[in-house]
């Protein structure tokens, strides 16, 4: 077989027998010129140029280079020079560079293939993902053509940085605190080059724990007033409460303080605090409990006895702990006053006559004094309900 770009002289000789004839006349021919020798192309990772080169033949007219995408579309470039700026490269794809001179005569052969890949494209998305797992963030983008790998970084309030790499297009990361607001980026790899980072929306990881929750009793209003630490990521507080009974109650704040009134009289209460981001929710505080003002003596009845100057008070609902007052007073408010820890009466003596009185009865458990219901005594009565 004839090399590519030799030159070569033909002669031709009759033979006949043993003879021959000689030949003064002769032919010169030159087979096809090589093709170039030595392409290559260079890339630069993330730009859209690709410079394609090659050394030159002897005789050229001018070259021809190609372009084939991985889809089949091609680009010409023609040139006297030895090189070619293809600047219509873009992500994802693995472009085929070819060159042949043009010559006199003949085109050269084409050269050998260069293959170039180039970068991956954006990853496009990136998010987190709607799962509420405490300490625990899930991650999802859509995925990037032409990635092989990604690599997620997170950095939070706190300058802690976090990261996680994959070749899907979600990933975990474990241990990130509560109540963080996240900056997430992500890059898109392929065997040669890197994307660029891509900043995703903020992650805000599951709200923290409200902590050191306290409760206090107003035993006035049968209410009670809940403290707590405020806790990282919480925009809205629920306290959660349940009497003895299962009968359950929710209440809101946006504070770290709440006050509940309306709770029932001579009830165990536990309660707890949780925050929520309107996403997610925190886990629950530890549990107080706590008892609501007793609840007064009903059904209280005053006996007055004028001869003796005295008055007996009687009720009902008797607790057998606890200290029993009952109090009269008079219009211009002067009190007289009688206890009781073991039965449900009690004698007020030395009590004026002709004066209309008030009378009240009241329980105390040793925390907190109940309310009391008031009954009126005439100076002409001997008993009133």
């Amino acid at each position: 077989m004839l090399k590519c770009g030799e030159k070569f002289e033909v002669r031709v000789t009759a033979l006949s027998g043993n003879c021959s004839s000689t030949s003064n006349i002769s032919s010169m021919f030159e087979t096809v010129p090589c093709a170039p020798a030595n392409p290559q192309a260079s890339y630069t990772c993330n730009s859209n140029v690709v410079i394609f080169s090659w050394t030159p033949t002897d005789n050229t007219l001018y070259y021809v280079a190609t372009s084939v995408d991985s889809n089949g579309m091609s680009t010409e470039c023609r040139t006297t020079d030895t090189t070619c700026y293809f600047t219509d490269a873009v992500c994802a794809q693995n472009y085929t560079y070819r060159v042949y001179a043009v010559t006199l005569q003949c085109n050269t052969d084409i050269t050998e293939p260069v293959i170039v890949q180039t970068s991956p494209c954006l990853p496009t998305n990136l998010r987190r993902s709607a799962g509420c797992d405490p300490n625990r963030l899930v991650i999802n983008w859509d995925s990037a053509a032409g990635a092989l790998s990604y690599f997620v970084e997170v950095k939070g309030n706190t300058k802690e940085s976090y990261n996680c790499t994959t070749s899907s297009n979600s990933c975990e990361i474990t241990n990130v605190p509560c109540g963080e607001h996240l900056s997430m980026w992500i890059v898109a790899s392929n065997n040669n080059c890197s994307s660029p980072q891509v900043l995703g929306e903020v992650a805000q990881t599951v709200p923290c724990t409200p902590n050191n929750v306290t409760v206090s009793v107003d035993c006035s209003q049968n209410s009670a007033t809940f403290d707590w630490m405020e806790s990282s990521g919480t925009i809205l507080y629920v306290i959660f409460a349940q009497d003895a009974h299962g009968n359950s109650f929710s209440y809101m704040s946006m504070d770290s303080t709440r006050m509940i009134d309306g709770l029932r009289c001579g009830q165990n209460y536990t309660a707890s605090v949780f925050g929520t981001d309107f996403i997610c929710n925190s886990t629950t505080s530890q549990e107080v409990s706590f008892m609501t003002a007793p609840c007064p003596p009903t059904n209280i009845e005053a006996f007055r006895d004028c001869d003796a100057n005295r008055a007996v008070i009687v009720w009902q609902n008797h607790q057998s702990t606890g200290l029993y007052t009952a109090t009269i007073a008079d219009q211009s408010a002067d009190q007289l006053n009688c206890t009781s820890n073991t039965v449900n009466n009690c004698t007020i003596t030395s009590l004026p006559c002709g004066k209309k009185y008030n009378v009240s009865v009241t329980y105390n458990d040793g925390n907190c004094p109940s309310a009391s219901s008031v009954v009126s005594m005439d100076s002409g009565s001997t008993a009133l309900n």
